[in-house]
């Protein structure tokens, strides 16, 4: 219950931070977010939704006990995907395929896609240990 309530709750602060910068933003301004923000959530699903999952699907309460050495690497994955989006974005850069997009910008993208990746590790972890009060926080 907790959980669909939270996930319900971020999507409409993500709907309204969205609506927010279209108001405040000229069109070709915002047109240039939502075209990082897609490109963010592609390098994010690529690099790092299979660590969510396996997170989510192994690390159960009873893995942890019996299992130690299974965060460990859980956590070792999340930093090599890390270094693998770096790496996406090079190639992007590369190829042209982001327009416009200077060095500074993909350092932010990047950094950005990691950190909500992180976030969503962290509470897939919650998740499946059954946390509910760490992952409402």
């Amino acid at each position: 219950m907790w959980t669909g309530a939270l996930y319900a709750l971020n999507a409409l602060l993500n709907l309204g931070l969205a609506l927010a910068l279209a108001w405040v933003l000229p069109a070709s301004s915002y047109g240039a977010f939502t075209l990082y923000f897609a490109t963010s959530l592609l390098v994010s699903h690529v690099s790092f939704d299979w660590i969510r999952s396996s997170a989510m699907r192994f690390y159960t309460p009873l893995a942890r006990a019996k299992e130690p050495a299974l965060r460990a690497t859980l956590d070792l994955s999340m930093a090599y995907s890390a270094g693998a989006s770096v790496g996406l974005a090079l190639l992007m850069a590369a190829f042209g395929l982001l327009p416009e997009a200077s060095p500074l910008a993909l350092s932010a993208l990047v950094a950005v896609t990691a950190a909500n990746a992180a976030y969503e590790y962290w509470t897939a972890l919650c998740r499946a240990r059954f946390d509910v009060r760490r992952y409402a926080v």
